[in-house]
């Protein structure tokens, strides 16, 4: 994603550091930097930003948060006040109708009528040409501003193009829709689309439809800000090799929060730049809102996970510079229990989840593990599944915050606890529990638990395991997808603090960890066969035939997972054929293995082939191969050669092999003074010379004719040797190749003139 440093300069209050500090410190904090240039004056960094963030940095907010983290500087959102007109209502020109809840989890409306199709303002245009996009019109111009700015996308209907209500809903088998740049696309039943009562008007998340978009005659626009599935999403796009701004960011999964700021933003801004007269409602379809995230962690966990001796004022100052709330709870059994009574009444709703209903509404395992929950401590959420992942206790020994189990209306049994679990609550001392019950009362309730009916079959009482240490507990901001539980804040907190700062330690403890025979035999088969000149390889698992065809293949003209490695290796030996001179090998010799997919079921397999010599005489190498390594492996090959090529069935020779209980003999190559070269992607050229010479040994030859080949020169190999008389005739072979174009003979000629004349004029006789 591309950023406009004086942009992100509007969202921080003190002055941005210089640009080349602030690259050096993303680079190593948070996203790689791929390119810093000049556009009109202005600043633009280029910044790498992976899915794991795209929920919250795809837009210049999010980038201007980070680096208000990383600097110790002022975040400031926009202030918006939006303009509007009680005489405009947006329920009266239309209703909103949502299908599928799951696949549009939120959708707004907003009417906006009077205003005025045009150029956009100079500061605006500038903004988008920045990152190099062009200026449209002043509607829609403000839809990509707003995405750019916040990451949510927006869109802009025509309103008297819409005809009645509309409705986000599953596509119907091949209905079409033209998009605003003029393509078709046929659409696959239940491609998620918004729609009017006649027509569908655009691919939802993915683009806009041209039969409601804004032109130079509108003056009545529908703002729609919604979100929607990031599978479905991604899927759609994926299928139809349509690939947008808009359909990368749903693709990645966004807050269902970020509606709210998005809408406001886009009325505020379309009001100022376009005018009209922004109705007061909103449309807002939003039935499920998910509360925030609480993760609860401690100073102890965080050291021990990170190798580091943070403080706890060191790791409350990094979660104030996230922008995180937190709290500190010294004792989670005590709080649990001390919160308890604030939910009291509370209805109860069986299966109701922390997240999505809390706390509006509990059941009873939903009661406990939120009480436990915003006391820093995550209970699973079943009532047999919190009784097995806590510590048993007596009765006596009962004290405030300790579960108390019965076997309820509907227990959950295992064969640890055949006799069931159903119902939980939380002892909160002098013999009384509060739970959430459906028996009778519906709601949040404290009752003696001697003689509560929701307890009359007890099944016993449980501890909750809660480490000495005070926790942590942060509330983790909706936009930030990414954070669920504690060791992904823990890692949070390392990026923050720098991985530069974590000293090294030594490890204390030595763990030998349990061999793998898969790998053990698939190192060991490759050692031996490198070792008698094979070269390993991995190839594409996609193919063009197969058995198991993909629903959305990454290529399209491969669709297919592979059911042998034999295709595949041997277009890798047909490549490799026409590389020997530059590989300097004059037989290319190949090894695989890996997964293939038959309709019998997935193995894995071992394949092994050569070309460059004889057909009947690569058979007769690759015989010689399978018989040396059943030599080696004590086992018979079960497979076949099929010119030149040696398949097997690998899983099962694993089966027949004997365990292994080390890694003693498998080869660990030192690569410390390896380097690498990338193969360039233009064409070689070869050429040979011969010549006479006497008392030159091959290595000064070779040396000379290095000399003056130039930086073109990427391989030279001596491929003829022999002596008459007393002189030597030394016949090389070189090869030419360019990494930045395709080399020509007017490239070469003189190249070779000059070799020639070089070796006359030292007293060599060419050939």
């Amino acid at each position: 994603m591309k950023v406009v440093k004086s942009w992100l300069q509007e969202y921080i209050k003190e002055p941005l550091p210089e640009t080349s500090v602030l690259v050096e410190k993303l680079a190593l904090h948070a996203f790689e930097v791929e390119s810093v240039s000049q556009v009109g004056g202005e600043d633009v960094i280029e910044v790498d930003i992976l899915p794991n963030r795209s929920h919250d940095c795809l837009g210049h907010m999010g980038i201007a948060r980070e680096i208000a983290t990383l600097f110790e500087l002022t975040f400031q959102q926009p202030e918006i006040e939006v303009a509007t007109d009680d005489s405009v209502s947006t329920a009266d020109r239309i209703k909103l109708i949502v299908e599928d809840s799951k696949m549009t989890p939120r959708a707004t409306k907003r009417l906006v009528t009077d205003v005025t199709i045009g150029e956009s303002p100079d500061w605006l245009k500038n903004r988008l040409a920045a990152l190099g996009q062009r200026s449209i019109n002043n509607i829609v111009d403000i839809t990509n501003f707003v995405m750019l700015e916040c990451g949510q996308p927006v869109h802009a209907f025509d309103a008297d193009k819409i005809s009645g209500d509309i409705t986000i809903r599953g596509a119907k088998a091949g209905e079409k829709v033209t998009t605003l740049d003029g393509d078709e696309y046929e659409l696959m039943e239940g491609m998620l689309v918004i729609a009017d009562e006649e027509k569908a008007l655009d691919i939802a998340g993915v683009k806009g439809g041209n039969n409601s978009g804004i032109d130079d005659s509108t003056t009545n626009i529908i703002l729609s800000v919604c979100n929607f599935d990031n599978v479905s999403v991604r899927r759609t796009s994926h299928a139809l090799g349509l690939f947008t701004d808009a359909a990368k960011r749903f693709g990645n999964g966004l807050s269902p929060e970020l509606p709210t700021y998005a809408l406001a933003r886009l009325s505020q801004l379309i009001h100022d730049v376009a005018g009209g007269r922004v109705a007061a409602d909103i449309l807002d379809e939003y039935p499920r809102r998910p509360q925030h995230y609480r993760i609860g962690f401690s100073t102890e966990e965080t050291n021990a996970l990170l190798g580091t001796t943070l403080h706890e004022d060191d790791i409350l100052n990094i979660l104030d510079r996230l922008l995180f709330s937190h709290e500190v709870i010294a004792d989670p059994r005590a709080h649990a229990a001390a919160i308890a009574s604030n939910y009291l009444g509370a209805p109860y709703q069986y299966d109701s989840s922390v997240i999505y209903d809390a706390p509006e509404r509990f059941s009873c395992s939903s009661f406990t593990n939120f009480l436990y929950v915003h006391s820093g401590i995550a209970l699973p959420s079943r009532s047999i599944d919190q009784f097995l992942g806590t510590d048993p206790i007596d009765e006596s020994e009962l004290s405030p915050g300790d579960l108390i189990f019965s076997k309820g209306d509907k227990p959950y049994t295992t064969d640890e606890v055949p006799d069931g679990i159903g119902h939980v609550g939380l002892y909160l001392g002098d013999g009384k529990v509060v739970h959430a019950t459906g028996n009778g009362t519906d709601a949040v309730v404290v009752e003696e638990y001697a003689t509560s009916p929701a307890f009359k079959e007890l099944r016993g009482f449980r501890r909750v395991r809660v480490p000495s240490a005070p926790r942590i507990i942060a509330t983790i901001p909706h936009e930030r997808l990414d954070l669920r539980i504690k060791q992904d804040l823990i890692e949070e907190i390392g990026r923050v603090h720098g991985y530069m700062n974590i000293n090294a330690q030594n490890f204390t403890d030595k763990h030998t960890p349990d061999t793998s025979k898969r790998y053990y035999y698939t190192a060991h088969i490759k050692d031996l066969l490198v070792g008698r000149g094979f070269n390993e390889i991995e190839t594409y698992t996609f193919v063009e035939h197969g058995d198991i065809e993909v629903a959305y293949p990454l290529a399209k003209d491969k669709p297919f997972l592979r059911t042998t490695l034999r295709t595949t290796l041997h277009e890798a030996l047909e490549k490799g054929l026409y590389y020997r001179d530059l590989l300097g090998e004059s037989v290319i010799k190949v090894v695989e293995i890996g997964s293939v997919f038959p309709q019998s079921g997935e193995h894995l397999s071992l394949a092994f082939g050569a070309t460059g010599v004889k057909s009947g005489k690569i058979d007769a190498l690759i015989a010689e191969t399978v018989t040396f390594l059943e030599e080696e492996l004590g086992v018979t090959l079960h497979g076949n050669i099929v010119d030149g090529i040696f398949e097997c069935n690998f899983s099962g020779l694993l089966s027949e092999l004997p365990e292994v209980t080390n890694y003693d003999d498998i080869v660990i190559p030192d690569s410390s003074n390896t380097t690498f070269t990338p193969l360039s992607p233009f064409p070689f050229i070869t050429r040979d010379i011969a010549f006479w010479t006497t008392n030159t040994d091959v290595e000064t030859a070779e040396k000379l004719l290095r000399e003056h080949a130039g930086d073109l020169l990427a391989r030279i190999d001596l491929f003829d040797q022999f002596t008459k008389d007393d002189k030597t005739s030394y016949a090389f072979r070189l090869v030419f190749q360019a990494h930045d174009r395709t080399l020509s003979d007017d490239d070469v000629q003189p190249i070779m003139q000059t070799i020639t004349e070089t070796l006359a004029n030292a007293g060599h006789e060419v050939r």
